[in-house]
């Protein structure tokens, strides 16, 4: 078997290892892929003007339709203030040409706007419009349901220069040299950060803004939106929509600046929106009761039934992905959010929410339509994969099964030739008499693995690289667990004892005698001796005995074994902890304890979790400069790679926590996203089977964030 160097121990096959970097990407600021940069003086200027000289022409019932009306000038937007209760209906013409069709104007979406208790609170016209993209026209003739054109203003912008410019084609030929987008615009790669068309070069006056832009406390959820200005703009006339939505929020609506974060055209562009930096939560005015620590991405068009270009979602998840990564999101959590009042929650209502959200779900409104909601699930999906495409996974402690991944690690926990003192060898078929072997092993030797009638060679080599001969060997279990064919592999070039008692308990009775003999602490860990698959509290708390020099005792869940009394008194042990909650370990059993204490969290990845946090005494990667082991707990043998980490976490000074095959329960996921730091010296232990690459990925961005 190749050897394994130091800090490039990785996933190993049949035939030898491979060796995977734990590196990640450049830090938030180097993140973004900035767009070319338009040249100075070719985005035209944008101009706006209110229009109230609407004269009714025909009345039928409660419709009452304008005479056309000249708008005095080009206008590639409109939007209106009006009655609420007035539904607008527009048909628009350019110079001598037709007119379009009659389309109507999106009534304004319900708490698309700033916090209800925020400096630009929106003093509102309760019946103003969305805006809506006419490219570009100079007559307009409205229909009015509910009140007459006499009661409307319309805001006009002119967002593409088209005063200056021969023709739209011409404005439109103008905007898309400037923004260097000649091309056919491509999707994102979802492996590599998005590239963000900033406000500059799509041309944002930055004298319309008002206020400083404001950063919650942290970033929690995203919210989807669709502008609904129309989908038929070109990719030159994109960059105007963004300008034209800008005027309107800032300008018409009196707003700090626009409402977005970020936008998505329908070419899979993306846009910065609201100033004061794309990495940093800043607070929008998106999602009125809500902007507050969530991130708003409008997708620029109109999908109340039809789909969302597939570019486009692209372009949605990769800048989503990229931000949770940064601020250590889970795309598949739930959040809970507290109103600041909004038309769906009244403010202080506390709801809990998947961390991407469409636009209705904390607001009574259809945004971000049906033909872009159906697609939410699926891009909680995307985002999660698209998030972990971003970083490496963290590096991979694993073999084909559990006793190469021993060896593996004991190649980790000892590079030198003949640097350990003693080792440690349990059965790989059961967990029983092998809970004892972190702390019995401590920091001075490894714990292999074997089967139960004979020595893996793979076993006997690593032994004679990793320890010198005439040293001891200790045999967990009577020959039941270890054959005397594995004692008779041993005993040629090793002094090799056996630690075996009438039953587990007894068994680390024992083993718990060898390490205070050796150690002379008098503190033991105490943990639950069963079922069999109750292992996962005593091997997290392994690891620090092994580090600390504590044994293990195990006992009966409901009364303190006899074995485990005897030990406590024969050993001198004055103080104990007792690792697992009341179910595990009772409190009668805590209350027969010497100065016992208890730590444990609701489940076995919280009390890994406790027991990283309370007895390793390190909140944060970044105070030691290591890292952090990450170990199966849940599927029935992830006990074996528990259980041989301890020598690596003695060694290296890493804790132990514990995840499912398929995902990290939350409990580790909040362990991790607090220490952050970097990956540091952490690592996933055992192979694909026992932790998928979805573990190691996660691990690794929230490591990194």
């Amino acid at each position: 078997m190749q050897r394994v160097a130091r800090r490039t121990v990785l996933r190993s096959g049949a035939l030898g290892l491979g060796v995977l970097g734990a590196s990640f990407y450049a830090g938030p600021l180097e993140a973004i892929v900035r767009a070319p940069a338009a040249r100075a003086g070719e985005l035209p200027e944008v101009t706006s003007r209110t229009f109230q000289g609407f004269v009714t022409e025909t009345v039928e019932g409660s419709v009452h339709r304008s005479r056309p009306a000249s708008a005095q000038g080009p206008f590639s937007m409109v939007g209106f203030d009006g009655p609420p209760e007035a539904r607008i209906r527009i048909r628009h013409a350019e110079g001598d040409g037709e007119w379009s069709d009659w389309r109507e104007v999106p009534q304004r979406q319900a708490d698309e706007q700033p916090d209800p208790d925020s400096e630009e609170a929106d003093p509102g016209v309760d019946g103003s419009t969305e805006p809506v993209w006419v490219r570009s026209a100079d007559r307009l003739q409205v229909e009015v349901e509910n009140a007459r054109p006499e009661d409307l203003d319309a805001h006009l912008i002119d967002s593409m220069g088209l005063a200056e410019a021969a023709s739209a084609a011409a404005a439109d030929s103008r905007m898309a040299a400037a923004l260097g987008l000649t091309g056919a615009a491509t999707a994102h790669a979802s492996t590599a950060p998005p590239s963000v068309i900033s406000r500059a070069q799509w041309g944002a006056d930055e004298s319309w803004r008002s206020g400083s832009p404001r950063a919650a406390s942290s970033l929690r959820f995203g919210v989807v939106h669709h502008t609904v200005t129309g989908n038929g703009y070109s990719q030159g006339e994109a960059a105007g929509v963004v300008r034209g939505i800008y005027r309107y929020h800032a300008i018409s609506r009196g707003w700090n600046d626009i409402g977005y974060n970020f936008l998505v055209d329908r070419f899979g562009r993306i846009y910065e929106g609201r100033a004061g930096g794309i990495e940093r939560p800043i607070v929008g005015a998106h999602a009125g009761g809500f902007n507050t620590g969530s991130v708003g991405i409008a997708v620029i068009g109109t999908f109340t039934s039809g789909d969302v270009p597939e570019v486009a979602q692209e372009a949605v998840a990769s800048i989503l992905a990229w931000k949770f990564r940064m601020h250590g999101i889970d795309p598949r959590a739930t959040v809970t959010l507290t109103s600041g009042g909004s038309t769906r929650y009244s403010s202080g209502t506390q709801v809990t929410k998947p961390t991407i959200i469409g636009h209705r779900d904390v607001s009574a409104t259809s945004c971000p339509g049906d033909g872009s909601y159906r697609h939410i699930e699926s891009l909680r999906r995307r985002v999660a994969a698209t998030e972990l495409d971003l970083v490496e996974p963290l590096a991979r402690i694993g073999g084909v099964d559990g006793i190469e991944t021993a060896i593996l690690l004991s190649q980790l926990a000892f590079e030198g030739d003949r640097s350990a003192e003693r080792a440690v060898i349990a059965t790989e078929a059961v967990f029983a008499d092998a809970a004892a072997g972190g702390p019995l092993a401590g920091r001075g030797g490894p714990i292999m693995l074997t089967w139960s009638d004979r020595l893996d060679e793979r076993v006997r080599d690593e032994l004679e690289r990793v320890l010198p001969a005439g040293k001891e060997v200790y045999l967990l279990g009577s020959e039941a667990a270890l054959g005397t064919g594995v004692e008779r592999a041993l005993s040629d070039r090793w002094n090799v004892k056996r630690l075996a008692g009438k039953n587990r308990e007894e068994t680390a009775a024992l083993a718990a005698k060898e390490v205070v003999a050796r150690e002379g602490r008098d503190v033991a860990l105490i943990a639950r001796a069963g079922p069999d698959d109750a292992w996962a509290d005593g091997l997290a708390g392994s690891a620090y005995g092994a580090r600390h020099g504590c044994p293990v005792l195990l006992t009966d869940s409901d009364e303190l074994s006899p074995e485990v009394r005897e030990a406590l008194e024969e050993l001198g042990i004055s103080r104990t902890i007792v690792l697992g909650g009341p179910s595990a370990v009772s409190d009668a059993v805590m209350n027969d304890l010497p100065s016992p204490t208890r730590v444990a969290g609701q489940d076995r990845a919280g009390t890994a979790r406790a027991v990283a946090e309370e007895l390793w005494g390190l909140q944060h990667a970044g105070d030691r400069g290591g890292g952090v082991l990450v170990a199966g707990g849940y599927a029935p043998n992830a006990w074996k790679d528990a259980l041989t980490s301890a020598s690596v976490a003695a060694a290296r000074d890493l804790p132990v926590v514990l995840s499912r095959p398929d995902r990290l329960p939350a409990a580790t996921e909040t362990y991790l996203g607090a220490i952050g730091g970097g990956a540091g010296e952490s690592f996933v232990i055992g192979g694909t089977g026992a932790l998928q690459d979805e573990v190691a990925s996660r691990s690794a961005a929230l490591l990194g964030s």
